[in-house]
């Protein structure tokens, strides 16, 4: 059973209620829609994602740095959650009956990732900054390897 850090569970029932916006690294609100054609708010989601990302690499093993980090998991787990609401940029390009199959096992990965995101964040709770990191680069990791899979070549 996950346990929510309260500021993440009022997070994911904000954006379940609103799953048309969603908080980048910059702190800007960013509307999200079900249209396919969105391209630039998803790539903005990425973005707020490997800012918040970047920073927390610079720091996740600094304890005094803690809240901070868990800061920077929440703009990852707010912009991942709004990226459910998009479809992976890589579905135009394949065959239609495996389109819903590939928008499924992007929304099963985006959950993985948030799994491993609220682990990082329980590690940080508990001052445990050496597994915090552990379960941040496996987050950090399968963001990069599925940011690629699902993503359309140019």
């Amino acid at each position: 059973m996950l346990i929510l850090s309260g500021a993440l569970c009022a997070t994911f029932i904000f954006l379940a209620v609103n799953t048309n916006k969603a908080i980048a690294a910059d702190g800007h609100d960013h509307h999200a829609t079900h249209e396919q054609g969105n391209a630039s708010n998803m790539e903005s989601l990425m973005k707020g994602i490997g800012k918040a990302n970047k920073k927390l690499k610079k720091q996740i093993m600094i304890p005094d740095k803690n809240k901070s980090s868990i800061e920077y998991l929440h703009v990852m787990a707010k912009n991942l959650l709004a990226c459910t609401t998009h479809v992976p940029s890589i579905v135009p390009t394949i065959p239609s009956a495996k389109r819903s199959q590939i928008t499924i096992d992007f929304q099963i990965e985006i959950i993985v990732a948030l799994q491993g995101i609220l682990e990082a964040e329980k590690q940080l709770l508990k001052n445990n900054n050496k597994a915090a990191q552990a379960a941040w680069v496996k987050v950090a990791k399968s963001i990069k390897k599925n940011h690629n899979k699902f993503q359309a070549d140019d």
